[in-house]
């Protein structure tokens, strides 16, 4: 049997209260995207097509990357409204490409570079047997020139719509990253894998233990 393609997206997950929030703020917009269990708000590091048989390496390579990190804060500037096709927009949350947040999604895109392949429509999350958009495939194909390095621009979706909601800047810690096996509109369907960052214990030396406890 020929390993399947899958799409994928690297991800940011957030935490429960911005979850809330982001929740919140979807209700008022179209119903062509609801957050729930299995439409997860995200901050989107890189997107892609790879061979689901390389998932394991896939992990080894999220965990290498990503746990030396650490913990780190993120910052929502504002929020913004894009024009999305010539009926509605995308409402996102503007993100600030912080250093570390921009350290991150660069060693995620080296990371998974080599397990890049080709795909089409059928490598994406479709249990609903929706037809999923050119735009949508064409996102994943061009994550990389498009979209990554220095065109990376952080945010969150929350919806689609023409209303003019208004955000205050805030903040959390980001301690979460997962590769997400994606559907229709570029959404985290599933968690294929979840890395948790760790803060680091700082350790004394033997000798300076020893000196204190003498």
């Amino acid at each position: 049997m020929p390993d399947p393609i899958l799409a994928v997206g690297v991800a940011i997950l957030v935490p429960t209260q911005v979850h809330s929030a982001a929740s919140l703020l979807n209700e008022q917009l179209s119903p062509t995207l609801r957050f729930d269990s299995s439409h997860l708000p995200h901050i989107t590091l890189l997107q892609q097509f790879m061979a689901g048989g390389k998932l394991s390496r896939a992990q080894a390579a999220l965990e290498r990357v990503a746990t030396p990190l650490g913990p780190f804060p993120i910052h929502v500037t504002r929020m913004r409204a894009q024009r999305f096709d010539d009926d509605t927009h995308v409402v996102y949350w503007e993100i600030e490409r912080s250093e570390p947040l921009t350290l991150l999604h660069n060693r995620v895109s080296a990371a998974f570079a080599s397990l890049a392949r080709a795909g089409n429509g059928e490598s994406f999350f479709n249990e609903e047997s929706r037809s999923i958009r050119a735009s949508t495939i064409k996102y994943v194909e061009e994550f990389r020139r498009k979209y990554a390095g220095d065109n990376f621009e952080p945010h969150l979706t929350l919806g689609f719509g023409d209303r003019d909601l208004r955000q205050a800047p805030f903040s959390w810690t980001a301690d979460r990253v997962a590769i997400c096996h994606l559907g229709e509109l570029n959404t985290c369907r599933r968690v294929l894998y979840e890395q948790r960052l760790r803060a680091r214990v700082r350790r004394s030396s033997g000798r300076r233990q020893a000196k204190q406890s003498v």
